[in-house]
């Protein structure tokens, strides 16, 4: 009896410590001699042996990967490289299946990950164990945010000169042309005929279904499930935080309260001058400090600034920009999904452009990201 309880103890303890090293993440590692990718987990511990090459570019590895393996041949000038997505437990589903937008490898995100069925040319997702959870059945998808996707369906390759795209006709420049769709997790039907325009700006994560009320600036539809959705719009949620309470309060105390505690800085923003009319810049470069210091070297040039746009004196154009031009991906790694891609979804990132109404030679620029505590002053020149 004895026995059997050790076995069964062993068995028990084996398991969890499987199950631990399952559900931890591991983080990419390129070997110094000949630059190849492996994983280690995050206690140091080699997991993979560096054996794919750089265009793995999954940093996390959660559940499941992209990646191209070099496999040799005979010898390291001979050899051959083989791609398909990687789960933990070293099973490889997806072979040559790899899904790639604007040369890059997808991302797992919202446990799900596009690949691209290579004898139809339709796209489809794998769940985090690499189960087809939606067949490939779209010309395109994109990533999944908040439970919801946008796919396209019956689409052609047209060039951007407007010829259909073929193997006799390429062009370096094409789109694709056809039916627009939202769709849910469980790939059904949300929403057909999309306008893109209208949803540019729709905050994915702010859903409220058949709400008691509707504001004007919000995006709203009727579902196929008769429902009724909508979501925040966020470039007008910005355009009223930014002229009701970071212009209309222009002092230290909200200055502060509104950034990052580092901000990017051009140093072109470093004005010697007292002059507002007659600036003096530095040789241009970029700065990443505290924004204690920025305010300090910076004060009466932001609160002119402030001032001044507070008098509608400039014209300002408000823009849903990519990303941040120096955020320390070290220090802010929640803002970015497992390849070091800027989750703007997620944490919409605005440009503010801000000129002279009698000049444009003068251009002043802000850039916000909004967190999980509102929007932050991350850049400023």
């Amino acid at each position: 009896m004895k026995k059997y309880l050790f076995i069964i103890f062993i068995f028990l303890n084996v398991s969890k410590s499987f199950s631990q090293n399952e559900n931890q993440n591991w983080i990419l590692y390129r070997d110094k001699n000949d630059d190849l990718i492996g994983y280690k987990d995050l206690n140091g511990k080699i997991q993979i042996e560096p054996k794919f090459t750089f265009l793995t570019s999954s940093i996390i590895f959660k559940n499941i990967i992209p990646v191209f393996e070099k496999v040799n041949i005979k010898n390291k000038e001979d050899y051959k490289t083989t791609e398909y997505y990687l789960l933990k437990n070293g099973k490889k589903v997806g072979v040559d299946s790899l899904y790639f937008f604007d040369f890059t490898l997808d991302c797992e995100n919202e446990d799900k990950i596009r690949f691209r069925d290579p004898k139809t040319d339709k796209v489809g997702f794998f769940d985090k164990n690499g189960k087809v959870i939606i067949p490939a059945i779209y010309n395109d998808a994109s990533k999944f945010h908040n439970g919801f996707a946008i796919v396209i369906k019956d689409a052609k390759r047209i060039c951007w000169e407007g010829e259909e795209y073929s193997k006799e006709n390429p062009c370096e420049h094409w789109s694709w042309k056809g039916n627009t769709q939202i769709i849910n997790n469980k790939n059904e039907l949300i929403l057909d005929n999309v306008d893109l325009q209208k949803f540019q700006d729709m905050d994915w994560y702010s859903l409220k279904i058949n709400p008691k009320e509707i504001h004007s600036d919000d995006i709203t539809f009727k579902a196929q499930d008769e429902n009724l959705y909508s979501f925040a719009n966020t470039e007008k949620e910005f355009e009223k935080w930014f002229y009701n309470e970071f212009i209309n309060k222009t002092d230290e105390t909200n200055f502060m309260s509104n950034c990052f505690d580092k901000i990017t800085v051009g140093k072109n923003g470093y004005i010697k001058s007292d002059e507002f009319e007659n600036p003096e810049f530095e040789a241009y470069a970029w700065a990443f400090d505290k924004k204690e210091n920025v305010y300090k070297n910076n004060k009466e040039f932001i609160l002119k600034i402030l001032e001044i746009i507070s008098l509608k004196k400039l014209n300002i154009n408000i823009s849903n920009g990519f990303s941040p031009v120096l955020f320390e991906y070290e220090k802010n790694k929640s803002f970015y999904d497992n390849c070091g891609t800027y989750l703007n979804e997620k944490y919409p990132y605005f440009e503010v452009y801000i000129t002279k109404k009698d000049s444009f030679s003068t251009q002043y620029y802000l850039g916000f990201i909004r967190t999980k505590e509102g929007y932050k002053l991350i850049e400023i020149s």
